[in-house]
Order: C-alpha cells, then sequence, then structure tokens
C-alpha cells in the first residue's frame, strides 16, 4: 500500500511539474515565437552580437564598442559616445502593427541626445528612434515626445516601450508604467546606439544588454517578468543560443 501511494504521490508530483512548464511556454504574450529580434550579448568577443530568435538579424559591431564582463545578465557591450562612435547594425525585423522593445542601459552621466535605437533610413525622418534627453527618454515617430520623465545615470535601468498598433506608445521603467504618446512609427533596418539617418551621430554613451522586439503588446505584468528573470530564463533560451519553440527541443534539452 506504501509503495502505491509513494508511486501515487510522485505521479501528482510530475504531472504538477508538467502543468507548470507547459504554462510558462503557454503566454502569448511570451511565447518565443513572438519574439522578432533578440541580443543577448553574450559572446563576450568578436563582432557579431548573435540574434537568439529565429530571425537570424545578427548585429553586426561597427568601431569597436567593447565587450564587458559586467552586463545585467552575463556580459555586455559598452560604448563611448561619440569618442570612437561605436554601434550595432542589425536588419529589418519585418515590425508592424503590435510592437515592445525591451533593453538594460546604463548610461553615463555624459548620455544626453543620445540614440539608443534607431531606424537606418527613411522617406524623411527615421519614423522610430529612442533617445536619452536631458534626464528624459523620448520616442520619435513624427516628434520628439517624453515617454520616461526621469532616468537614472550610470545605473542599470530597465527600459520597455509598448506600441499597440494604432499609434499609442507608452514608456516602462523598472517596470513601471510611465507615460502614452500618440504618433505615427515606420519601421525599417534597426540600428543600436547612434543615428542612422542622413547622418551618424548622437553616438550612445554607456552600456547595453538584452535588447529584444516581440511582435505583441506586451503587458506590465510580461515586462516585470522580463526584467527580474531576464530573456534567457523566461524565453527558455538554450546554450545553442537559440529559444527552444516547441517541447520536442525543450524535452532534447533535458
Amino acid at each position: 500500500m506504501k509503495v502505491v501511494m509513494a508511486n501515487l504521490m510522485l505521479a501528482c508530483v510530475s504531472l504538477i511539474v508538467l502543468c507548470l512548464m507547459f504554462a510558462s511556454f503557454s503566454s502569448a504574450e511570451l511565447d518565443p515565437k513572438t519574439v522578432v529580434g533578440m541580443w543577448l550579448f553574450d559572446e563576450n568577443k568578436g563582432n557579431t552580437a548573435k540574434d537568439s530568435s529565429e530571425s537570424a538579424n545578427d548585429g553586426k559591431l561597427m568601431n569597436s564598442p567593447k565587450w564587458t564582463k559586467d552586463g545585467k545578465f552575463g556580459s555586455a557591450l559598452e560604448f563611448d559616445g561619440n569618442e570612437s562612435k561605436g554601434h550595432v547594425v542589425v536588419g529589418n525585423l519585418g515590425l508592424s502593427g503590435e510592437i515592445t522593445l525591451v533593453l538594460w542601459a546604463k548610461p553615463s552621466d555624459a548620455a544626453d541626445d543620445d540614440r539608443l535605437i534607431s531606424n537606418l533610413s527613411g522617406p524623411t525622418n527615421p519614423a522610430f528612434a529612442i533617445r536619452f534627453q536631458s534626464g528624459a527618454v523620448d520616442i520619435w515617430g513624427r516628434a520628439w515626445k517624453p515617454i520616461i520623465p526621469k532616468f537614472d545615470d550610470n545605473k542599470w535601468g530597465h527600459y520597455a516601450f509598448v506600441l499597440n498598433g494604432e499609434g499609442n506608445a507608452t514608456g516602462y521603467y523598472n517596470g513601471k508604467e510611465e507615460d502614452t504618446v500618440v504618433d505615427t512609427y515606420i519601421f525599417t533596418d534597426i540600428g543600436i546606439g547612434a543615428t542612422f539617418l542622413h547622418q551618424w551621430g548622437q553616438y550612445f554613451s554607456g552600456v547595453f544588454d538584452e535588447v529584444a522586439f516581440f511582435n505583441v503588446a506586451l503587458t506590465e505584468d510580461d515586462i516585470k517578468i522580463v526584467m527580474t528573470r531576464g530573456l534567457k530564463s523566461a524565453l527558455a533560451v538554450y546554450p545553442a543560443g537559440k529559444l527552444a519553440t516547441t517541447w520536442g527541443n525543450i524535452k532534447a534539452n533535458r
């Protein structure tokens, strides 16, 4: 009888564990298939920032931004602004409709009018860009608009920007909802750490880690999960550096 009860208990525990595992991968918002570009910067060497999504948009390091082991999660990329003009070029992610951008950044005290993310090209204006400016974070569609009123210099901060596909963009700082602005956003090829349209300038000064684009509008709770657990844990990035998008992939890595 004791053996039967023990086996029954083991079966129950196993079922609970399996349910929890499936639940963690069943969230539509945190479904790995919704990630269209993700750069963890965990290489700590070389001239390429691997895209850990299935889009294969590896980033090309330009002007030698420095690898550092002092990232928020693992290693990261350090930029020194206009001194060396380091930046990263990635491709066209096919972004439209609902979009979420998340990233960790540690801006230096010299970070002013520094671009975090920008389109590489556009008809007349970037149509999408994020910058640090005068103690705030601004977003560009057709004009600069403050979306996060205040950030801290020389400290790691988690920044998220959620576009609902209807012109509304909401900023989140360290998991807390900030301001919502309305504009028109158009995406082309994406670059990290500089302005890329018409002129190359406004280079970022500080450290970047864990940049990702989703093709859904994440909720505040989703953003907090990504912030606290890190992208690798929240989305199950395995040692091969790619997302596990199916149960078969999960089993293969057990």
